[in-house]
């Protein structure tokens, strides 16, 4: 069972109100429970589209390398978001999620967040937007870092050319 204190720790719930976090602990059938190294999500799969936050827990996010071996892209814990690509625009799993440990998450899917009614309904979609923007400007700042640190090196090697002629 989840409580509102619970969600009220998780920074997605944020900003909620009493009612509408009221509304979502009644919700008891999006509470998803898996034991450690349960596939939450497989990479490619294109049926099921459905959203997760985690309340407990810790889970890892793999993606299947050309040699068919796992490679861990990222660990997540209680309060993390995954699946919101295919939640959001339909598109196959991009890649696997499997439990670390016990997990329970909310589990969302566009049929249940369509019965929450359209209060909940738009914070969610906020809150998702809201995240998407944070995760580009993390990307667009590693990426500006990155063009710094070739630069530099460029830099560097053209100046070892020139010193070594």
């Amino acid at each position: 069972m989840v409580t509102k204190k619970k969600l009220k720790k998780i920074p997605f719930f944020w900003g909620f109100s009493e009612k509408q976090l009221d509304m979502l602990v009644e919700q008891e059938s999006l509470l998803a429970k898996f034991k450690p190294n349960d596939i939450i999500i497989q990479e490619g799969d294109d049926v099921n589209k459905d959203l997760f936050i985690i309340l407990e827990g810790r889970v890892n996010v793999t993606r299947t390398t050309s040699t068919g071996s796992e490679h861990v892209i990222t660990t997540l814990e209680a309060g993390a978001i995954f699946g919101e690509i295919s939640f959001l625009i339909g598109r196959s799993r991009t890649t696997n999620v499997v439990a670390a440990d016990k997990v329970m998450t909310f589990q969302i899917s566009s049929n249940a967040l369509q019965s929450f009614g359209y209060q909940i309904h738009i914070m969610i979609k906020d809150k998702l937007i809201e995240l998407l923007v944070r995760r580009l400007e993390k990307m667009n700042d590693i990426f500006i870092q990155k063009d710094r640190s070739n630069q530099q090196l460029i830099d560097a090697l053209r100046s070892a050319t020139l010193l070594g002629q």
